[in-house]
């Protein structure tokens, strides 16, 4: 049953929003609703329906003081009724949808079409699946959007979130959580999915975030056939987004705002875009509509609606518009230049003062200066989160030098103007410029905007070929001399830069295969490798034993490693004259790897030893090494080396959400870079002779290159995925991350909330001896719900606190009955001054962790 009130909840309000959303478009048609039209609405009206919820819940947690399903079901499937009803009368006086006047469908364009959506189906497979099996996963959604919609679910009541500081000044009893006056949307949709279902799933609260994902591929689908595509163009275009890395990692990684921004910005500036070239305003107001709502997702959503406004003036005034921008901009540098600012009644001050922005309403911004384009350059062309997109968006912005400057042209330009100015003005000369440097932001900003950079791709095709219909038929001939000339002049390329930046060395290949012994732990020998048959805390070591190695002949690690492990094994090695200091590097997961050790600043002199470090987090016996030898430099090795490193496993981690590496961390040459590469010199190749009669030539290579970039990013996926539902299948405990120490934490978390005071409202202070436990101590914090805690940054020394609060303390130890008890008089000892006299400490969970809570004096 909980699944079925699941689906009521997710389906009634998706419903409420297509039907209304149907009947304000039907209002002005003189026919009915083509089916691309249909999943236009539906597309959009998911997200007006899931704003619908928002406003819903908060109208009954203000009204009754809790939320009622029934009462907030009970008005949805009123609104919905009666839209049917609507619907079905307009349906019977509205004409039947004319027949589109298309081309014949050949063979071959079938055959095109199935297999785009046979991509795009591989795609959404696995991120289902990931969604469906893996508990919230990143650190903004546990820290953030998703604790607040357990600890609302767990108390019932839409409490208030405190500063974390506020809340350890001022011991409030309610919940604290960085961003505490975040907008709600993503937390509300993932209560309401709870509140659906009666209890809280780690998975399931994440089903409405794969909805939002069809329900965006619905509404882009529905814009590009309204915008004149055939059924191809719309489907390269769906495909195209769905195998976004970054995109999909958000809908794999379910819990962050970022990908419910991409839902309401990315589809209102599709919309904005078709109703500034097509000169439609329904789709103008229904862009403007998604911007205002997407203020109730993040903070950034106010600034995409004044663009959003901004863009809209521009497409329809555009000649105003650049008399405005004229003028803005050299206020903005006189500003600048000097220094101005003025008091205006009733408004505010307005100007610059050298240090601070002032806009009236708005308030101050603190403008730095941040020299960011080298992190663009990574983040867009070097990394592997966009597959080759912003290439083709430069290409795309650089059309705009010939042609027409008609409405498409105007969309275009003003997109393309307001999405890199703001992109320069957030990161480049606002505090936020230290999240680009950092990478964490720097991609999912752009996020926002990733289906309206499909669509505007596509409508630069458009624009292009006047908007006649392409057909799928290419010369074969030609696109094959094309791309055999493009591969002859890139190949040489790439060969004469290996052969340059890792030239050849003297050696002969050492395989140290059959010379490997086991120190820590123990193996069996089999099929000429190892396995590993039993651990030693958790580890165990491999060595070569002594050996003398010149590293400057052998540069180059080629070992197979075999198991499951979710911590990548280590390589190291001992040099002489410091055989006290072991070397490390990782090598990554169970699999062939080549690794270039001349790039490890501490391969240097002579070798005495070498190994590996395999870890036991599995516990299914089916670790071991298969293969591990030194090798010279060689051309040969080199092309290994970039092979290894494209196409290197990368698992989730904290960081996917931010950025994805596609392949190893560092590269010689990215994958994306020599795909971006080949393709310039391919379309030159293609369009030079012929600019006018190469339109379908030229989007076959993007096609193809797109999808041969995409190959690396769906094996990704699939083999993440099948290690993803291998995991959580045989795990104890499935709403534990497959963190090493997730599991450990939810047991120390249990058995502290057994521990503390009678009085549950107690508040709970968590905190660790070292920086590097935060993240750990963070994650107590979440399973601690729904007991109100905080954590505690500084070192403990400066923690001070009355009889009202209780320190979990966790750290890395594991205690011994014997040692609990000096353990315990230690860490009180090393707290603050007030914990001294009249507090005790308890080990928890066999002293995993430690308790300190108030006795009184005994």
């Amino acid at each position: 049953m909980a699944l079925f009130f699941l689906g009521l909840g997710i389906l009634v309000p998706w419903y409420t929003g297509f039907i209304w959303l149907q009947i304000i478009a039907q209002v002005r048609a003189s026919a009915r609703p083509a089916p691309h039209e249909l999943l236009l609405r539906a597309g959009y009206g998911y997200f007006i329906g899931c704003s619908l919820v928002q406003g819903l819940v908060h109208l009954s947690s203000a009204v009754q003081g809790n939320i009622s399903f029934a009462a907030i079901v009970g008005t949805l499937l009123i609104l919905s009724l009666t839209g049917t009803v609507l619907a079905a009368l307009q349906y019977r006086i509205k004409a039947p949808a004319p027949t589109p006047v298309s081309l014949p469908a050949s063979t071959r364009y079938r055959v095109i079409c199935i297999g785009l959506l046979g991509l795009t189906a591989l795609h959404l497979i696995p991120l289902l699946l990931e969604n469906q099996y893996r508990p919230i996963y990143p650190w903004d959604a546990w820290q953030t959007w998703m604790y607040r919609a357990k600890a609302w679910f767990l108390s019932g009541q839409l409490l208030p979130m405190a500063p974390p500081n506020e809340w350890l000044q001022t011991g409030v009893i309610n919940y604290n959580m960085p961003g505490h006056s975040y907008p709600t949307l993503a937390s509300v949709i993932a209560l309401w999915a709870a509140i659906s279902m009666g209890s809280w799933s780690e998975t399931l609260v994440n089903l409405p975030v794969f909805c939002a994902a069809l329900a965006t591929l619905a509404g882009l689908y529905g814009q590009i056939k309204s915008s004149g595509f055939r059924e191809l163009g719309a489907l390269a275009g769906i495909y195209l987004l769905v195998s976004i890395p970054l995109w999909g990692t958000h809908v794999a990684l379910a819990g962050q705002a970022d990908i419910w921004m991409a839902g309401y910005v990315g589809l209102g500036f599709v919309a904005l875009l078709r109703g500034i070239s097509d000169h439609d305003r329904s789709s103008l107001w229904l862009g403007i509509l998604m911007c205002a709502l997407a203020m109730g997702v993040k903070n950034e959503g106010a600034v995409w609606f004044i663009g959003a406004l901004a863009l809209a003036f521009a497409g329809s005034f555009w000649r105003t518009a650049l008399v405005g921008a004229a003028c803005g901009s050299a206020l903005a540098l006189v500003l600048w230049r000097f220094h101005l600012h003025w008091s205006i009644p009733g408004l505010g001050v307005f100007g610059f003062d050298g240090k601070l922005l002032y806009l009236p309403v708005l308030g101050t911004i603190p403008i730095q200066q941040f020299a960011v384009w080298d992190d663009y350059i990574d983040a867009f062309f070097l990394q592997g989160s966009w597959n080759i997109l912003w290439p083709l968006v430069a290409i795309s912005a650089a059309t705009l030098l010939k042609g027409s400057r008609d409405g498409c042209w105007r969309a275009l330009l003003g997109f393309f103007v307001l999405l890199f100015a703001t992109q320069a003005l957030i990161f480049g000369f606002t505090q936020h410029g230290r999240w680009a440097e950092d990478g964490t932001a720097i991609n999912r900003l752009p996020l926002h905007f990733a289906p309206a950079l499909v669509y505007a791709l596509l409508l630069s095709v458009r624009r292009l070929t006047k908007g006649e219909a392409l057909q799928p038929k290419i010369d074969a001939r030609t696109t094959l001399i094309t791309a055999a000339g493009a591969s002859l002049l890139c190949g040489a390329a790439f060969l004469t830069y290996l052969a340059w930046d890792h030239p050849a060395t003297d050696g002969t290949a050492l395989d140290l295969t059959s010379r490997i012994r086991t120190p820590v732990g123990s193996t069996t020998s089999d099929d000429g490798g190892l396995t590993v048959t039993s651990y030693q805390g958790g580890i165990a070591i491999l060595s070569s034993g002594p050996i003398a190695v010149d590293s400057a002949e052998l540069t180059t690690l080629s070992v197979t490693t075999t198991g499951t492990s979710i911590s990548p094994a280590g390589f190291f090695w001992r040099t002489a004259g410091n055989r006290e200091n072991v070397n490390t590097a990782n090598i990554g997961y169970a699999g062939p790897h080549t690794i270039d050790l001349s790039r490890e600043p501490e391969w240097t002199g002579t070798i005495t030893e070498v190994g590996l470090v395999l870890h036991d987090d599995q516990q299914d016996g089916s670790a071991g090494l298969r293969r591990l030898v030194l090798k010279p430099s060689s051309l040969e090795n080199s092309l290994k080396l970039v092979w290894s490193e494209w196409t290197e496993l990368e698992l989730w981690s904290q960081k996917s959400a931010h950025w994805l590496s596609g392949g190893a961390r560092e590269q010689r040459l990215p994958l994306t870079v020599l795909a971006g590469i080949w393709l310039l010199v391919a379309l030159l190749l293609c369009i030079i002779p012929r600019p006018n009669q190469r339109m379908t030539q030229a989007l076959a290579l993007i096609i193809v290159t797109w999808t041969l970039v995409d190959v690396r990013w769906l094996t990704t996926s699939t083999r993440q995925t099948a290690r993803t539902v291998d995991y959580y299948t045989h795990s104890d405990r499935p709403e534990a991350l497959d963190i090493d120490f997730d599991v450990q934490l939810g047991e120390i978390a249990e058995a502290a909330k057994s521990m503390l005071q009678p009085d549950t409202d107690q508040p709970l202070i968590l905190t660790g001896a070292e920086r590097n436990l935060h993240f750990k101590v963070m994650r107590g914090k979440y399973w601690m719900l729904p007991h109100p805690t905080a954590v505690f940054e500084q070192p403990v020394a400066e923690l001070s606190s009355g009889p009202d609060n209780q320190v979990l303390y966790i750290d890395a130890f594991k205690l011994e009955p014997g040692e609990v008890r000096k353990a315990s008089s230690h860490i009180i000892s090393t707290m603050g001054p007030s914990f001294h006299s009249g507090w005790q400490a308890q080990a928890v969970a066999g002293g995993e962790a430690i308790i300190v809570n108030y006795r009184g004096d005994q």
